[in-house]
């Protein structure tokens, strides 16, 4: 039978220095992704360079993994942590990962066991969670460089190619197609895609809208008050 596979990226360093056993509320940050994790799937491992980190899922219902330290890097992707993680256990043919970020620590079992649903019914390689984005990149640019303007000239102006190949700077909102926003809340992939095709997406790719009063991505100091002052006003704690 198919099983859930919880992957849990926690390594000591990044833009908040060993922001997973900082505590939001009364739990530590790792926590509120630990305990709905173990209540949804069938094997949680958490992959973490830092002992400390480590000792701090000891309690719960999980593989500890130490992570090689040249994957702790921020430079490195989802993809080589996850392959790494798996090394622990014995994959089957159909079974499904679940990489659960701490950084998104608002999220429920039930949710969990739902994307897993969705992956398995839609018959999709992985199912990506998302938010609406408020700006379309049908409409956007990137910066290749600066202008050459005479040095009298109080500023410099950027050299702008478009975002997309369809580009759509001058269409009305309205009637672009709805675009989203990847936002690391729950995202679930075959195991074979992973191992097989390399990849924590696949070619199929499905979108599960996540709530966005608690689609909390925490990466600076700001997110982690606005995540503590959520889960204060609203009575939240892990799982709940």
């Amino acid at each position: 039978m198919a099983r859930l596979i919880g992957i849990v990226p926690a390594r000591g360093g990044s833009s908040l220095a060993r922001k997973n056993i900082r505590m939001l509320g009364l739990h530590p940050l790792l926590v509120w992704t630990l305990v709905p994790a173990c209540d949804a799937c069938d094997l949680v491992i958490v992959t973490s360079d830092d002992e400390d980190i480590l000792a701090v899922a000891e309690p719960y219902r999980v593989i500890r993994h130490d992570e090689p330290p040249f994957l702790a890097s921020p430079r490195i992707g989802d993809l080589p942590v996850v392959l790494d993680a798996l090394r622990e256990v014995a994959l089957e043919p159909d079974d499904i990962v679940v990489l659960l970020r701490p950084t998104a620590p608002f999220r429920r079992a039930e949710e969990i066991r739902g994307v897993a649903w969705l992956l398995r019914r839609a018959h999709v390689d992985s199912v990506r969670s998302v938010v609406p984005l408020a700006s379309h990149p049908q409409k956007s640019y990137i910066q290749f460089g600066w202008t050459n303007l005479p040095p009298d000239m109080s500023r410099a102006y950027p050299y702008l190619t478009p975002a997309t190949e369809r580009h759509r700077a001058n269409h009305q909102r309205q009637w672009l197609q709805p675009a989203f926003r990847a936002c690391g809340f729950i995202d679930a992939v075959r195991a074979d895609v992973v191992v097989g095709m390399q990849s924590m997406e696949g070619d199929l790719i499905v979108g599960w809208e996540a709530p966005t009063e608690r689609a909390v991505d925490i990466d600076s100091e700001q997110d982690f008050s606005r995540a503590a002052a959520l889960a204060a006003a609203n009575g939240w704690r892990p799982g709940a």
